[in-house]
């Protein structure tokens, strides 16, 4: 038998803002993920259970706030087959609200601690490497954050065997950043 404590879990809420206004949230993104996928905003509202007018609007207030259009809409011929499509700026925010939640998702699952008593580990790729007298600067590309450039000993580099293009995990606390291959295949860019 489960106590009341063992059923409760983490939740959160975010959305993308600009300049303090708010641009897109949990069901934006999933109107975005929608129309990407049915190529129609009538569809798309359909799929969701929403209305075409509160989807339409729902857009028009993200294109006011940025100035910019985040889908493109066409129009069919004769036969009907008009749509719509989401514009690069459109892809860029489902692409940036979606990596930041699957970010938050595996930071409260526990996806991203390990043994080190922290919780900022990340998996990446070693996008360079320079030796410097007696030290190693790593670039290390990751999907979120982008990229992290670590100052590590050449006696570190050596000990790590590390190659560009090498999978690397990174820890970082608030003292340094530790860098291992652990449990990961290596040589998979």
């Amino acid at each position: 038998m489960s106590t009341p404590l063992e059923k409760i879990r983490f939740s959160y809420k975010i959305w993308l803002e600009s300049d303090g206004r708010f641009i897109l949230g949990r069901g934006g993104a999933r109107i975005l993920k929608a129309i990407e996928e049915e190529r129609s905003i009538s569809k798309a509202a359909g799929k969701l259970g929403m209305s075409y007018r509160y989807v339409w609007s729902y857009i028009e207030r993200i294109n006011r706030a940025l100035g910019k259009p985040i889908i493109e809409t066409f129009r069919g011929g004769r036969r009907g087959g008009g749509g719509a499509t989401l514009t690069e700026l459109g892809r860029d925010l489902l692409r940036k609200y979606t990596r930041m939640d699957e970010y938050i998702n595996r930071l409260l699952s526990g996806g991203c601690s390990g043994g080190y008593g922290v919780e900022n580990q990340f998996e990446g790729i070693i996008k360079g490497l320079e030796r410097k007298d007696g030290y190693a600067e790593v670039k290390i590309e990751f999907e979120t954050p982008k990229v992290i450039t670590a100052l590590i000993s050449e006696a570190k580099l050596e000990e790590l065997d590390a190659q560009v293009g090498d999978r690397v995990e990174v820890t970082i606390k608030s003292s340094d950043i530790h860098i291992s291959k652990g449990n990961l295949q290596t040589r998979k860019a």
